[in-house]
């Protein structure tokens, strides 16, 4: 097994990093919800962490963990397909979101997780043509404003 190495590679770069990897495996099994949202937060938690964190009990842990730029695209694609509501609409509220994720959260079943889909930049094409014809004012609103910023040119 090769050693992590962080950033610039040297061996106390490499130590620092397998201490801070040390405390957030701790964090992220610590019986306070609060220790595990803290790992849930941190920018450097790995993806591994994350994975396990997204099924948290707690429902705030979940949602940061969904939230987070680092989860991998296939604890997405799960979150998306069964996560619960809070934490469906942390991950399309996450800028990091798949595109994949993105349109599965846009079939879901509560508006808070469309609306949240609607309002994602991956959100584009047919699956926010269909949002714009929601039941909810707000996810129809929300989808035709992202359609509208989709249709503007970019300047560069």
């Amino acid at each position: 097994m090769s050693p992590i190495v962080h950033r610039s590679g040297s061996s106390v770069d490499t130590r620092v990093w397998a201490d801070r990897l040390a405390d957030l495996v701790l964090l992220s099994v610590d019986p306070s919800p609060d220790a595990r949202l803290a790992a849930a937060l941190d920018p450097e938690c790995p993806a591994v962490i994350l994975s396990r964190l997204v099924a948290d009990d707690d429902p705030e842990v979940r949602a940061a963990a969904a939230a987070h730029a680092g989860l991998a695209s296939r604890t997405m694609r799960e979150v998306a397909l069964y996560g619960d509501q809070e934490v469906c609409a942390a991950l399309a509220r996450n800028p990091s979101a798949t595109t994949e994720a993105i349109e599965t959260l846009s079939d879901h079943g509560d508006r808070i997780v469309r609306l949240a889909a609607a309002r994602s930049p991956r959100m584009h094409g047919e699956r926010l043509a269909v949002l714009a014809a929601d039941d909810d004012a707000m996810v129809r609103a929300a989808a035709r404003r992202s359609r509208t910023a989709s249709a503007r040119p970019r300047h560069r």
